[in-house]
Order: C-alpha cells, then structure tokens, then sequence
C-alpha cells in the first residue's frame, strides 16, 4: 500500500522532532567543547571507537553465556532486563578508573612536552574538556548502539508500547539517549576531579584519604547507576512517563553537580597549586 503525502511528511515530521530531542543537547555539547578542539575531537573518537567496542565484547560475552545456560535448562529469563544492564554497568565502572589513570598519564606526558618546548601547560579548564570528550566518546557509543538504530525507523510511523500508551516509543527512547550521553559526559569530568584529588595532601577535606573523599569517588557510579535505575521504570505499565520526567531531572542535576564540583574553591586551590 503506498502511504499518502500526509503521512509522509508527518513521518518525517516526527522522525525530526525524535532528534532533535535525542541529538540535540548531546550535539551542542559537542560543538561547543569538543569540535572545537581537534585534538580533544580526536580523543573523543578514539574514546567512542574504546567504548563501542567494549560494549560490543560484553554483549558477545553475554549473548554467549544466556545461550549456554538457556541450553543447560538455566531460568536466566526471570530478570530478562536487570541482569543484562547490571552486568554493563559493572564493566563500564571497573574500567572507569583505568580510562582515567590512562588519561592522567597521557596529560601528564603533554605538560613535560610542553615544558621542553617553552610551552604553557594544559590549564585546568582544558584537562576538563579532555575528560569531556571522553566522555562524550562513551555517550556516543551508548546513542550509536540504543538509539540511533531505533530512531531511523521512526518515519515510518508512531509506535506505542503495551506498557505505556502515553507517550511514542521513539519519543521515550530519544529522551533516555540524550540523558546517558550528558550524565556518562559529566560523569567523566566528575571522575577527573575526584580522582584527581588522591595525590593531595591527606589534609585536604576532599582527599581519597577522607570518608567524604572516599563518597566522592562514588559519585561517578552513582550517576551511571541512577541513569540505568531510571530505564527501569519502562518495565513498569505508564512508567514511561515517570522514566521521561526522571531523566530531565537526572540531567540538570548532572550538569549543577559537575558545575559545583569544578567551582568548589578546594578544587581550584588544589589544581592551582599543580
């Protein structure tokens, strides 16, 4: 049946708004810290081409091991959801604080090379575009693989769930993708910083020594950990509408948490001091 220039159009009407509304925050953080840098783009690629792949090798690792035990007559399925996004997000936070040791040297090795060439070394403002951009690699690794492959599909039509009728499945999907990729971006900068903190003076209140600085290294995981609660809310029958309302919300509180934390007068104390 061939479809009316009506439906066309708000097909791809709505194909567009989807996103806006999934690439449009993520695109203007983009652009305006990344893109604009080519060496950070260059780390954002290299980040993103790490984190697909890593993404990739665990659903391999799980699709293999579901299959294995659904074949030894494993009930594996009882949490069909939970499990698969716990396990991913394990992965991604024991590999967080190699990505950022790995990073740190790579600074490191930046500011001796600038010193040897009479040249200034990396400010803080640019050690936190770095971070960014890795984290920016890592939201686009997640909106590539959860979103991009859904959202190309969305001109043919709206499609609404059994569990939520209230809202478009592309409109959810697109609101969730734009969340993971500003909180895995900022959480990144907020695991620079944290971690950064370590080789402080033990004196310092926000110090890995101190129990507050020991919190604040959980901060990175909390935020990863709350953006995977949140899309667990789509299992739930309306739950969309609250899992929509929660991401905005997740969002903000990224950005002003990262804002405070790059601010806090310790933080610019202790970075001056490097």
């Amino acid at each position: 049946r061939r479809a009316s220039p009506t439906w066309l159009v708000m097909g791809f009407l709505a194909c567009a708004g989807y996103t806006l509304i999934g690439a449009g925050p993520p695109a203007a953080v983009f652009i305006e810290f990344v893109v604009s840098s080519p060496f950070i783009l260059l780390v954002s690629l290299a980040s993103a081409f790490f984190w697909v792949t890593v993404l990739l090798a665990i659903s391999m690792v799980w699709q293999v091991g579901s299959t294995i035990a659904f074949g030894l007559g494993g009930k594996y399925y009882t949490l069909p959801s939970l499990v698969p996004l716990v396990c991913f997000l394990c992965c991604e936070e024991l590999l967080r604080p190699l990505v950022h040791k790995f990073s740190t040297k790579a600074v490191s090795v930046l500011d001796k090379r600038a010193v040897q060439l009479r040249h200034p070394k990396l400010t803080y403002l640019e050690k936190l575009r770095i971070q960014l951009g890795i984290g920016a690699g890592q939201g686009i690794a997640h909106s590539c693989l959860f979103f991009l492959n859904t959202v190309a599909t969305s001109y043919r039509g709206t499609y609404y769930s059994q569990r939520c009728s209230q809202m478009p499945y592309f409109l959810v999907a697109a609101i969730s993708s734009s969340t993971v990729f500003i909180v895995l971006s900022f959480a990144m900068v907020v695991t620079g910083i944290v971690f950064g903190l370590d080789a402080s003076s033990s004196s310092s209140s926000l110090s890995g020594h101190t129990i507050k600085g020991l919190c604040l290294k959980l901060v990175p995981f909390g935020m990863h950990a709350i953006c995977t609660l949140i899309s667990l809310l789509n299992l739930i029958n309306g739950g969309c509408v609250a899992s929509s309302v929660a991401n905005v919300l997740v969002t903000i509180g990224a950005v002003v948490l990262t804002g405070k934390l790059a601010l806090s007068p310790q933080v610019r104390t202790y970075q001056h001091l490097q």
